[in-house]
């Protein structure tokens, strides 16, 4: 009985990594397709960009995907800015991202990266 308890600790252990690992691989698709968007962008106006390279770590992509957060808010008006923070906070906030396998230990990376970052407190 003890052997099957562990076993299924196991697996529900192996089935929430499992979906980080899916969560992780999504956000990196996501966030490669906004870099390329931004990219091309870029390249329309004849300003020069930096390459792009896939992430290798989540945190990297939370790293990736923070900035990429910051810098579509430093876009918006003035006035704009912190209710567009309100909204990053809610969509990133933890307990609105518990349900998702790793979403939890994701939303808290993600909202600690964006605090973190140095445009945050100049953003409203």
């Amino acid at each position: 009985e003890e052997c099957s308890s562990l076993l299924q600790r196991l697996r529900i252990a192996e089935r929430a990594t499992m979906a980080s690992e899916m969560q992780v691989r999504q956000l990196s698709a996501e966030l490669e397709q906004a870099k390329l968007a931004s990219h091309n962008a870029h390249r329309r106006r004849s300003v020069p960009s930096m390459p792009f390279s896939a992430a290798n770590s989540i945190e990297e992509v939370v790293s990736s995907l923070a900035a990429l957060e910051i810098r579509q808010l430093s876009s918006l008006p003035p006035e704009e800015r912190a209710a567009g923070k309100r909204k990053l906070l809610l969509r990133w906030h933890p307990d609105k991202n518990s349900g998702n396998g790793g979403g939890n230990d994701l939303a808290k990376r993600m909202v600690q990266e964006m605090q973190a970052h140095p445009e945050w407190g100049r953003l409203g």
